[in-house]
């Protein structure tokens, strides 16, 4: 609990520190968050309201709200006693959901460029550069995961994308593993980011179609090119 609490700590910290009232949920939120998807609380970690309200310097009513938010997202196991614990996902649940992905994937690609639009493609390209500028940082993943969504934005199906992001979760704690975990990871996911977005940009959906459903298969060939599964309470 003491390591739970001083990972927190140093989080808050780099965020400035102390939380506002109109915020506070979102704010523990998003710190519980950042360190679930930097390893720093990896899976199995118990998660104690007490603890990280202490650490956070707050009470434990936007902690408990801020664990019912990441547990509909998908990161977190409610204790509804206590807290909660990190979400581990396995090896079956990560492939289970990247066929789903596959299937889904290309419905949304063809919707998002059918409704592209320059905006989308403008601030699809900041982030692209961010995460090729800055391969070895921490917000990396979170820029992965913003660079999708907002490649997305042009669909027209609510229920898809819907679907496509109650999916997204699990996949995230496995792709942060496999960041921290596999040299090269992000040097090939760049690579096959670059090439989605030109192929969006060209609105070339046959192309994009192909790439996506390499890429978002490409946490699992990380792990077995290293011949490497995932199991509970492993530490990212």
């Amino acid at each position: 609990m003491a390591v739970i609490a001083e990972v927190l700590r140093g989080i808050g910290a780099s965020t400035g520190g102390g939380f506002t009232r109109v915020t506070v949920t979102d704010q523990v939120r998003e710190t519980l968050r950042q360190a679930i998807l930097t390893g720093l609380l990896p899976g199995g970690t118990r998660l104690a309201l007490a603890v990280i309200a202490e650490a956070l310097g707050v009470s434990t009513t936007p902690v408990r709200e801020a664990l019912r938010v990441l547990a509909s997202e998908g990161f977190v196991h409610l204790d509804p006693y206590r807290g909660g614990i990190v979400r581990s996902p396995d090896r079956n649940e990560i492939e289970e959901v990247i066929r789903l992905r596959q299937a889904l994937e290309p419905l949304a690609v063809e919707e998002a460029i059918a409704g592209m639009t320059h905006d989308i493609l403008g601030e699809a390209r900041v982030l692209l550069q961010t995460m090729l500028d800055r391969p070895n940082s921490d917000k990396w993943v979170e820029a992965n995961r913003e660079f999708h969504e907002i490649h997305y934005r042009g669909a027209s199906s609510e229920r898809l994308l819907e679907m496509l992001a109650g999916l997204r979760a699990p996949v995230v704690m496995y792709v942060s593993r496999a960041v921290i975990q596999h040299e090269g990871f992000r040097i090939e996911a760049n690579r096959q980011h670059v090439a989605l977005f030109e192929a969006m940009a060209e609105r070339d959906v046959a192309t994009a179609i192909e790439i996506i459903r390499h890429h978002v298969a490409l946490p699992i060939a990380a792990t077995e090119k290293a011949g490497e599964d995932v199991v509970e309470g492993d530490v990212a």
